[in-house]
């Protein structure tokens, strides 16, 4: 998972994805 260099321009779309996988992390604890 290091392919995060590309998506500087989309703000919004970065932070659905850091909200996800926190989500995500969160889950599997």
């Amino acid at each position: 998972m290091e392919e995060e260099e590309e998506e500087e321009e989309e703000e919004g779309g970065t932070l659905l994805t850091v909200n996800v996988m926190h989500t995500e992390f969160t889950k599997k604890r």
